[in-house]
């Protein structure tokens, strides 16, 4: 939120829109900061979404931001990556390599204003930031698609049960 108040200064045709399921009634913190920020109209919080509903939202993004301080793998990451979205992520997600090796996003320190950079980065420069989301799909093809996962657990069970 705070990070969004920043980049509200320079892009006025954003909104900031997130999504998931509430943990702890966390939801009331981040509402309380966007009265604090006066970012009330600028924010919409949908709860977990899925199916369709997650689909028509990931399709009309412009840019996915994952900022945690420790994310084991960032599933959601790679689902934003696969619609194309060029991802902000924090250095705290394990995807952070293969981000930065395949320019499938920017990498932001945990902090309001290097997430706001990152995301104002993408915003201001349209061109990157879809050659980005390009390298995101390619990335989540060649790697993640459950047809390579699944004979790479394969391959490393068959070497498992081999060595044995």
């Amino acid at each position: 939120i705070k990070a969004w108040s920043i980049v509200r200064t320079t892009n006025n045709d954003v909104h900031l829109v997130i999504a998931g399921p509430d943990a702890d009634d966390y939801i009331n913190v981040l509402k309380k900061l966007c009265i604090k920020e006066r970012l009330v109209d600028e924010v919409t919080f949908t709860g977990m979404v899925t199916g369709q509903e997650k689909a028509d939202l990931l399709g009309l993004s412009g840019v996915f931001v994952s900022s945690s301080y420790l994310e084991s793998f960032g599933m959601s990451i790679v689902e934003a990556m696969a619609y194309s979205i060029p991802v902000v992520i924090t250095e705290g997600v394990n995807l952070k390599n293969e981000i930065k090796e395949e320019n499938a996003g920017r990498v932001a320190s945990c902090n309001a204003e290097s997430i706001a950079r990152e995301i104002s980065y993408l915003l201001n420069n349209k061109k990157k930031a879809v050659e980005m989301g390009m390298n995101g799909k390619i990335l989540v093809t060649t790697s993640y698609d459950i047809k390579i996962v699944s004979n790479k657990l394969l391959d490393v069970y068959s070497k498992s049960v081999g060595s044995n």
